[in-house]
């Protein structure tokens, strides 16, 4: 499995966790308050205990 490309989900995965991390710092140069957007859905998921983990790709990685 190693050894295989990875999928177009896994860039794209990666793509929206950068553009999340991008928005936070643009907007912590503001002085005014602002609205965070849930990471769930933009690369991240909360598992069970509750913490963030990195979402690798949206469904299945090797077609059935």
């Amino acid at each position: 499995m190693s050894l295989l490309s990875p999928c177009r989900d896994t860039p794209t995965m990666h793509i929206k966790r950068c553009n999340y991390q991008a928005y936070i710092w643009r907007m912590l140069t503001r002085q005014l308050l602002f609205f965070s957007p849930p990471p769930q859905g933009l690369g991240w998921e909360v598992n069970d205990v509750g913490a963030l983990e990195i979402k690798w790709t949206e469904g299945d990685l090797m077609p059935q």
